[in-house]
């Protein structure tokens, strides 16, 4: 699952419940506050990439089979 905007006040609560509950996650932002990427750090794949860049998004859903934004 890709959560695009994890590091915002909805993604986070939502990378924190999927974690939880087992789910194979990758929090995807254009940046990430040290405090939540250490947090999930070693429980989710984290990939600092903007929207507007079309290689690095086209490169962030390989492997992902659903998006939440």
């Amino acid at each position: 699952i890709g959560v695009y905007g994890a590091d915002v006040f909805i993604g986070r609560h939502l990378m924190r419940r999927l974690i939880a509950e087992g789910e194979r996650v990758r929090a995807v932002s254009r940046r990430f506050e040290r405090e939540f990427a250490d947090e999930i750090e070693g429980q989710a794949d984290i990939v600092v990439a903007d929207l507007s860049q079309p290689l690095a998004m086209a490169s962030s859903l390989q492997d992902i089979d659903t998006v939440v934004q």
